[in-house]
């Protein structure tokens, strides 16, 4: 499948949901307004308001997984997937410890200044990885630009 194809593929997957995300957000932030004082409801809307997020990414890489068929390739778009699951749970995690008393500040802020840096690098490595195995692989930051000119397209012919 060429890059094109695979682009608008993963483009029309944002379009579509994207809808659903905007909605459940604003029912999160409606909920987390109303449990503003109840710092037990407040920070598990914070964590729970990145499902919608998660779910967006696991259609994204169902999508990816039909590109190629090579092993490596598969492996590392769910490796990915795993991690971002993995690092939801973390988060969770660390809240409800933070939120119940069994951690402290320090500790949640240590890990995410050691956290913090190797998932800002992962997909920059990631990508590099993939297009060494498929050259035709879309990257974040095409998927990114292509996201941004579809956008201003629908803004421009609001705007005639």
């Amino acid at each position: 499948m060429e890059r094109e194809a695979r682009l608008s593929k993963l483009v029309n997957i944002k379009k579509r949901y994207h809808r659903i995300v905007i909605a459940s957000t604003l029912f999160i932030l409606g909920a987390s307004l109303y449990f503003m004082m109840d710092l037990v409801y407040s920070g598990a809307l914070a964590v729970i308001s990145l499902v919608p997020m998660m779910w967006v990414e696991w259609r994204q890489t169902r999508a990816y997984l039909t590109f190629n068929r090579d092993r490596l390739y598969q492996r590392l778009i769910r490796l990915n997937f795993a991690i971002l699951c993995f690092t939801f749970v973390l988060l969770f995690s660390l809240v409800a410890l933070l939120l119940t008393g069994n951690i402290h500040r320090d500790a949640l802020m240590w890990v995410i200044i050691l956290g913090g840096p190797p998932s800002v690098l992962w997909p920059f490595w990631l990508d590099r990885k993939l297009l060494e195995i498929d050259s035709e692989h879309v990257t974040s930051s095409m998927l990114a630009k292509a996201n941004r000119a579809k956008s201003k397209h629908q803004l421009d012919e609001i705007q005639e």
